[in-house]
């Protein structure tokens, strides 16, 4: 018998080998392991799959690692396959966010700090540009 997270290649064989990251097992007398639904992920010699946090998603299964939601979008349950898209009007300030609380309003003040890099010369006189900088 193989401990849990190994696997028996052939059926009654003396040796065992370790789960694949993306697999797991937890059957003693298994000739194979399992890969991992979707929204999780297992290391190599995993006897479980474990479940992406939120803020990340695995959109395939047999996946090796969660990845973070992008800027925009979230993902509040732990599991996830694909995060969620913010509100129209609204974004994330930061990848990796767990909840839509985390989806705020894109402000002026946003917009306006965007455009000072840009090319602050180009759309505000100096003064103007002291005041927002300041701000």
């Amino acid at each position: 018998d193989c401990a849990a997270g190994f696997y028996a290649p052939v059926s009654g064989a003396w040796t065992c080998a370790i789960c694949s990251a993306g697999t797991y097992n937890i059957n003693s007398r298994s000739t194979m392991c399992q890969g991992c639904s979707a929204g999780s992920l297992a290391l190599d010699g995993a006897s479980a799959c474990t479940f992406c946090p939120g803020g990340t998603f695995a959109s395939m299964s047999s996946s090796t690692a969660c990845a973070q939601c992008g800027i925009g979008l979230f993902s509040s349950s732990p599991g996830s396959s694909a995060c969620a898209s913010c509100p129209a009007g609204t974004s994330t300030s930061a990848p990796g966010a767990a909840s839509a609380s985390l989806c705020v309003a894109q402000t002026q003040q946003v917009v306006v700090s965007m455009v000072l890099q840009a090319a602050p010369e180009t759309f505000l006189d100096s003064a103007v540009r002291q005041k927002v900088v300041a701000a």
